[in-house]
């Protein structure tokens, strides 16, 4: 049977993600045939309503793992409905498995959803698909009979995941479209041909009561693939492709139970004896950083890790139910300290039942980050995001304080002080972040990111002078801290406004909001504009 994939995602990328890619070379082992497609906030919808009516797809899958394109998804899954497409709809990944009920109760246009891991599921269903009265026997699915919302027994976990075919790699993006700044546009376009996500788990061990993970691995813990199977994709990659970028999109990369981390030496070793030349990166928790093995993994290619710090707050550490404490925390910071390594930590500043004096500390640590912790990465806080079926969503439920629609629930700060800061910033700044609203980014900290990264791609053997345009590291850690202290003082300014006698959070805040913004953009114009400057090749 035919069937389309569209991966809806929310930003560019060149190639497919992994969860269509691993649905269709595991569809197509079993013989079925499948197309891929790619759809964005830029994509044209006319040209893919028409595209469908052409080839008259009996099945087309969406793959939404992301919130923020939720509303695009459904909205072109009902665009199809309306044009009189008689496809059956399908829809899949995080997202949609944490809230199948409601968003199946409110949007009659979808016609079913796999719940969790998909790859068995939707092979049974396409199998089946002629046959419906058998599809109550279908694990993991839920769909529409009779009028009735159906949702069958949970599917078990695929055991072995070296079981599974690598995934399909497919060209997605086209390559005029336009990129910012133009000055790295070919820079941009000759790293992400060359970018490719690899995925040696899945699952996370950790519990946060604010992650939809483990809820979509039926609480199970992580499972993993053997070195010789990762590094077998990532050699067919790097040969077949030409990837020299490797980003492991694994929840957590670390296991609790390898406790001499014997995987992760292996791995740098059997990327040694194929003699391939790659840089790579990937999220973990702080109780993982380890000192002697970064070291390794940064011999043969790591140059960026994310540490899931979250909070140096007691009181929030506890909440979001990360199982780690304050001290835990600064021990992985004075470790990353001494490494040469780009580096970024998880900074949800502003929660619930944050307090202004935790605000404060907060700024506090994160100042000693730059100051102490040889921290240079661009600053980039968070306002906890609430999503549908987490603890914490369903905490916020009980005590009355969750504000918003499904599935985009939000909240209001209990202390009014710290909720008239998160409100100021967001209003202020959003607009020029280029990602979702609760994030607060120092200006120009998308290009400084990716700048960071040329200054290691560059040393690759095969990339020669001339290919890219890069700063040089000590430069990119300039601007990078510069910005984040311009950032740190526009937020102290706030503060102090908050501060002072008589305020009130009922009095008016767009002048404060205007000027926070002029000045965001001052300091945006001014770091691209050096940026722009002082790029080499």
């Amino acid at each position: 049977m035919k069937i389309l994939l569209v991966e809806v995602h929310k930003g560019l990328h060149i190639w497919n993600g992994l969860g269509v890619g691993y649905l269709s070379s595991y569809l197509v082992r079993y013989g079925h045939e499948v197309d891929l497609q790619f759809l964005n906030f830029d994509s044209n919808i006319d040209e893919f309503i028409s595209i469908l009516k052409e080839k008259e797809y009996p099945i087309i899958g969406f793959s939404a793992s992301y919130y923020i394109v939720l509303d695009l998804t459904l909205s072109i899954m009902k665009r199809i409905k309306e044009e009189g497409i008689k496809s059956f709809l399908i829809m899949g990944g995080h997202t949609p498995t944490s809230c199948f009920d409601r968003i199946m109760e409110c949007f009659p246009f979808v016609d079913s959803i796999v719940l969790g891991e998909g790859e068995k599921t939707l092979l049974e269903l396409l199998d089946k698909f002629n046959q419906i009265e058998t599809w109550k026997n279908i694990e993991g699915l839920a769909f529409r009979f009779n009028g009735e919302i159906v949702e069958t027994s949970p599917r078990s976990l695929i055991s072995d995941l070296n079981t599974l075919p690598y995934p399909h790699r497919k060209k997605l993006m086209k390559e005029e479209l336009p990129l910012e700044p133009l000055c790295l546009r070919e820079t941009i376009l000759y790293a992400f041909k060359r970018r490719m996500m690899v995925s040696a788990s899945r699952g996370c061990y950790g519990r946060c009561s604010f992650c939809s993970v483990y809820h979509f691995y039926n609480f199970n813990l992580r499972r993993g693939r053997t070195v010789e199977n990762v590094v077998g994709e990532i050699e067919e990659l790097f040969k077949k492709y030409g990837a020299r970028i490797i980003a492991f999109n694994d929840d957590n990369f670390f296991v609790p139970h390898d406790k001499g981390k014997i995987w992760y030496y292996d791995f740098a070793d059997e990327l040694e004896r194929r003699d391939i030349h790659i840089i790579f990166n990937f999220q973990c928790r702080p109780n993982d950083v380890d000192y002697d093995l970064f070291t390794r993994l940064k011999e043969v290619g790591l140059h960026n890790i994310f540490v899931g710090t979250e909070s140096f707050i007691p009181r929030s550490l506890k909440l979001f139910r990360k199982a780690i404490t304050v001290e835990m925390n600064m021990k992985s910071l004075e470790i990353m300290s001494r490494m040469d390594l780009d580096f970024q930590v998880g900074l949800i500043v502003f929660e619930p039942f944050t307090t202004f004096d935790e605000v404060k500390e907060s700024l506090s640590v994160i100042n000693l980050l730059y100051e102490k912790y040889n921290y240079a990465s661009p600053l980039w806080i968070e306002r906890l995001r609430i999503y549908h079926g987490t603890k914490i969503q369903k905490m916020l439920e009980n005590k009355g304080i969750l504000e918003g629609v499904f599935p985009y629930y939000s909240y209001k700060i209990q202390d009014e002080k710290v909720n008239t800061l998160s409100k100021v910033i967001i209003e202020a700044i959003s607009s020029y972040t280029g990602t979702e609203k609760d994030s607060m980014l120092a200006p120009q900290t998308g290009n400084l990111n990716f700048l960071w990264g040329t200054t290691y791609l560059k040393d690759l053997p095969d990339v020669k002078k001339g290919d890219i345009k890069y700063l040089p590291r000590n430069r990119v850690r300039e601007l990078s801290i510069e910005t984040s202290q311009f950032f740190l003082n526009l937020l102290y300014e706030v503060i102090d406004f908050i501060e002072k006698p008589g305020f009130s959070p009922d009095i008016p805040l767009e002048k404060l909001i205007s000027n926070v913004r002029e000045q965001y953009i001052r300091e945006n114009r001014r770091i691209r504009k050096i940026i722009e400057k002082e790029l080499v090749m």
